[in-house]
């Protein structure tokens, strides 16, 4: 006769939960088995790193009263004044139409 289970019980199939190993013992696996690909992935961020994050640095400008003599680390930080000074002047709305105008 064959064992038959009842009907209101579930079969034990319940596997024995695995760990993973720590993190950083994934990462050392990770970078032994793709260090080839990380090298040559390297060059780009390199790039990014240089020309697309770097210069946003210099964006903080816009949110200072900047003296090149002090630098952005030194000038005076004046929040959103330089915009409200900006949008305030009459001739706003033409500048801003002007640089949409020559950027098509």
């Amino acid at each position: 006769m064959e064992a038959q289970v009842p009907t209101n019980q579930k079969p034990s199939s319940l596997s024995p939960v695995v760990q993973k190993p720590p993190f950083s013992a994934r990462v050392k696996d990770d970078w032994h088995d793709n260090k080839i690909k990380y090298l040559m992935a390297l060059p780009v961020i390199i790039y990014f790193l240089i020309f697309s994050y770097k210069p946003m640095y210099g964006l903080l400008m816009v949110f200072q009263d900047y003296t090149p003599r002090l630098g952005i680390g030194g000038s005076t930080w004046i929040g959103f004044d330089n915009f409200v000074r900006f949008f305030n002047d009459p001739n706003a709305t033409r500048i801003v139409v002007n640089t949409f105008n020559i950027s098509i």
